[in-house]
């Protein structure tokens, strides 16, 4: 390869040239970002919602798409944009990006023992909801979360109706409490189950969809007569 062509490569992948085929195999099979524009439109929002200020009802935001299409991508990017940074003035970690796989269950008391097995606490397995879900709350508070993440949350809402609103209303309490953002990733189930919620609607307004390619808000996801 001629040195005109090389230039016209970026850097990282020019220092490959001189490398072995192992090398070149290697980085081919690893993962790598690729900032297409409605990945950096989402991420620029992630960002937003991550600087904002502490109020009462939080902006929050619904990412949609099928499997395989990039959303949890997204968010570990923004992770890695925004890591987790050891606290010099204590044996703690700032975490501004909390991101959680959501549980496989649709059951209040699971979520929260999820959460607090996924932030590493120390935690009685038969104590009171309410009792769990303050410790997460201090725990979240302690390590300076800025967005919390729960990614794949359709897992999360499989079951009947009333294991649903009570996923929803840990969901909402959670965010009335840390007057922070709540960012959920999911499949079309997600969006059809958030739907039935009028409050779920009103708190995750204008969802990003996905459908074969990126469309911010490329859906008409809400009813136009809503609240």
């Amino acid at each position: 390869m001629t040195d005109g062509k090389a230039r016209r490569l970026v850097p990282e992948v020019e220092r490959l040239l001189g490398g072995t085929d192992k090398e070149r195999l290697k980085y081919l099979g690893d993962d790598h970002w690729i900032g297409y524009p409605m990945a950096l439109g989402i991420l620029s929002e992630m960002a937003e919602l991550l600087a904002a200020n502490e109020v009462r009802r939080p902006r929050n935001m619904l990412v949609v798409a099928n499997t395989n299409n990039g959303k949890t991508t997204v968010i570990d990017r923004l992770k890695a944009l925004h890591p987790d940074v050891t606290d010099p003035d204590s044996d703690g970690v700032q975490m501004p990006v909390v991101k959680l796989n959501a549980p496989q269950s649709p059951d209040e008391d699971r979520f929260y023992n999820h959460i607090l097995e996924s932030l590493g606490a120390i935690y009685k397995i038969r104590a009171p909801k309410d009792a769990k879900f303050f410790q997460i709350c201090r725990l979240l508070r302690d390590v300076g979360m800025k967005v919390l993440i729960f990614d794949e949350i359709n897992n999360s809402l499989a079951g009947n109706m009333i294991q649903r609103q009570q996923m929803f209303n840990a969901i909402k309490s959670l965010s009335n409490e840390l007057q922070r953002p709540i960012i959920l990733t999911g499949t079309f189930e997600a969006l059809v189950a958030v739907r039935e919620d009028k409050q779920m609607q009103n708190r995750f307004p204008r969802p990003f969809c996905r459908s074969g390619s990126w469309t911010a808000r490329s859906c008409n996801c809400w009813p136009r007569s809503r609240a």
